[in-house]
């Protein structure tokens, strides 16, 4: 898992390197992953999880990303509208779901 998946975007800003140390990224992360898995084949987009989970977008889409960056999820080339009607992307784990066991998930 990448220590500051934002840190190219912040560009290290000081305020954004404390943040980073503040995050739950773990429990986050296993809470996101958690939610794919729960979606199964029909995935879900990082807009539905913030919905389902109550996350913060950024919160939320800092996982995505390390889990996309970690081969753990992987774009389907599908989208769904967010509440805005922007495409975004459909996820779902990059091994089929059937192959996963929920014990092999991490506690949430």
């Amino acid at each position: 898992m990448s220590d500051d998946i934002t840190r190219n975007y912040h560009g290290g800003n000081p305020q954004s390197v404390e943040a980073n140390k503040r995050t739950r990224k773990s429990q986050d992360r296993a809470r996101v992953l958690q939610h794919i898995w729960s979606c199964g084949r029909s995935g879900c987009t990082c807009y539905e999880a913030e919905i389902a989970l109550g996350m913060r977008h950024q919160t939320c889409s800092a996982r995505f990303s390390d889990l996309k960056n970690d081969g753990v999820i992987i774009g389907t080339g599908q989208t769904r509208p967010t509440d805005t009607g922007s495409p975004a992307e459909v996820c779902i784990l990059a091994r089929p779901t059937s192959a996963v066991t929920q014990a092999e998930l991490p506690l949430v």
